[in-house]
């Protein structure tokens, strides 16, 4: 596969900003080429990435390529990462398209967000390792390393690897003097579900329903759009034509989207954590079966202001919004 330099969109910052969330995600939103990265400019340069990449074209035939220290040698997954909590991220490049299963990089972590970013893109995609040396440590975050290590205990327990790798986290917090509190915050994600979740929810896909084929394919046309959309944003995105209690149960979500769609008000949906978003654009009164069971809530996306206020006054629903 051929890539020109142009189709690779690489963000340079030095090492204070190199792992800004905020800075990455707007950079994510800014760029449409099919790959794009992040360099850290104190260690190397998107030049020098380019020319690698120019003069090694197999890596190409990978989904990410990551250059840093204390990181596996050749082809890597996500296990092989995680047994390397110590990693020194200099650079690294992927696919556009691993972001719609993926997700962009995680805003409610304040450390260590190029690893575990790296981390979610190797779970989708295969990863190609470059180890290089340079000059630059990175402290480990204990917030962060345990909400990677609860994240991923279980792929670690299937694989044999759990004890392995915590004893490698245990010795990278020390490393950074934070042993104790990563030993807090693995307690913390541990008894506390909510916590976790709420930061797993950050990353997680929008579960959009596709409606069936009525109204001329309209809806399920307007439902296919929002999820090209979403996932340009650098979101991950779920296309479903139908939902089960499976579904519900293995995966957390940011939020359920649905067009008129009368399971979004389903109990089993209703006791999820995400936020639930229903687009109505008929008149309310003619789904009586639908508008008796729209929760309080439920965001209810209409189109014609006076159908938010048919809501907000007779069914009182606390977010009617006219769009």
């Amino acid at each position: 596969m051929e890539i020109k330099n142009g189709n690779i969109s690489i963000l340079e910052k030095n090492t204070e900003q190199f792992e800004n969330p905020q800075l990455m995600n707007a950079f994510i939103q800014s760029t449409q080429t099919d790959w794009l990265g992040f360099a850290d400019r104190d260690v190397t340069s998107k030049e020098e990435i380019h020319q690698i990449i120019e003069e090694n074209s197999f890596l190409l035939d990978y989904d990410v390529v990551v250059f840093g220290n204390d990181i596996p040698e050749g082809e890597c997954n996500c296990i092989g990462l995680l047994e390397h909590p110590q990693a020194v991220i200099y650079a690294f490049v992927f696919q556009r398209r691993l972001l719609s299963q993926a997700g962009a990089c995680n805003r409610l972590l304040t450390g260590n967000n190029a690893y575990e970013f790296l981390l979610r893109l190797a779970e989708v995609g295969k990863v190609y390792s470059i180890p290089c040396i340079a000059d630059k440590c990175v402290e480990c975050n204990p917030d962060t390393m345990a909400y990677i290590f609860r994240r991923y205990i279980g792929k670690l327990q299937q694989n044999g690897k759990r004890n392995d790798v915590l004893l490698k986290f245990v010795q990278a917090a020390s490393k950074s003097g934070v042993q104790e509190e990563f030993q807090r915050s693995m307690q913390r994600f541990l008894k506390d579900s909510e916590e976790y979740a709420r930061i797993e929810r950050e990353t997680a896909p929008w579960l959009i329903l596709v409606c069936d084929d009525i109204c001329y394919g309209v809806l399920a046309h307007f439902a296919k759009a929002l999820a090209k959309e979403l996932t340009v944003l650098g979101q991950a995105v779920l296309e479903t034509n139908y939902i089960s209690m499976e579904m519900l149960a293995c995966q957390n979500y940011k939020a359920i989207i649905g067009f008129q769609t009368p399971v979004l008000e389903e109990q089993m949906v209703r006791e999820t954590k995400a936020r639930r978003y229903q687009f109505w654009f008929d008149n309310p009164i003619v789904r009586p079966n639908l508008l008796k069971k729209t929760s309080k809530e439920t965001y209810v996306l209409c189109q014609d202001g006076d159908y938010a206020r048919f809501f907000t006054e007779h069914c009182d629903v606390k977010n009617a919004i006219h769009f």
